[in-house]
């Protein structure tokens, strides 16, 4: 629910940003973190989306995993 809240401000936003980082959990499993940065009129803001497993690091595998993402999210990616 709250995820939803986020994604109905990012897609009212002009522009946003996607922030992403790779981190291994405590099984040493690749896990991708996506956040969200949009400016709402007044302040930019920064918004923890979710965790993915990633099934690899190569640009391939990121970039397949990023668009599902945003595919997902209902965010309108230029590809």
């Amino acid at each position: 629910m709250v995820r939803e809240q986020i994604l109905d401000v990012v897609k009212l936003a002009k522009y946003f940003s996607l922030l992403v980082d790779e981190s291994k959990d405590i099984s040493k499993k690749e896990q991708i973190s996506i956040v969200l940065r949009f400016f709402d009129g007044s302040k930019v803001h920064e918004c923890f989306v979710e965790f993915k497993p990633s099934h690899g690091l190569d640009a391939k595998s990121l970039s397949d995993l990023l668009i599902e993402a945003l595919r997902r999210y209902g965010l309108d990616c230029l590809f």
